[in-house]
């Protein structure tokens, strides 16, 4: 193994790390009775930490702009690494609730997109490490 594709590795295996505290996060949130906003903004940045996971084949992603990295998994992982579109569908989702929730005073989520925000948070990262461990990338 080079040193460039262990550097790799240990990138997507923190990313996944991530995704997968920030999700116990969520949920802890969730289960204690946090605001259904924070739930969600997290729920989503758990996705986002999976998603910057995939795109680390494609070499280094900066984390700066969101929308940058949802396009670009939109375009590479979804058609590179046959990822279903309704994934890229969800994450659209539920950043734009995370926006919603960030930039607009009168905007309230309810309990319901709260726990679909988490539930498929869960399964995205579920997905992206299983199609990375079945391609041995990690």
């Amino acid at each position: 193994m080079t040193s460039s594709s262990a550097n790799q590795q240990k990138s997507i295996r923190n990313w996944l790390t991530r995704a997968r505290k920030t999700w116990q996060d969520a949920n802890t949130l969730y289960q204690h009775g946090g605001t259904y906003a924070s739930v969600i903004d997290l729920a989503y940045y758990s996705m986002m930490y999976a998603a910057l996971a995939s795109l680390e084949t494609s070499g280094k992603i900066k984390f700066s702009d969101e929308s940058r990295v949802i396009t670009l998994f939109d375009q590479k992982s979804i058609k590179q690494n046959n990822f279903s579109k309704e994934m890229g569908k969800t994450l659209r989702y539920v950043y734009d609730l995370h926006l919603a929730n960030e930039r607009e005073i009168y905007f309230a989520v309810d309990r319901e997109q709260a726990i679909e925000s988490l539930t498929s948070s869960a399964k995205f990262a579920d997905v992206i490490e299983q199609k990375l461990i079945e391609e041995k990338t990690i």
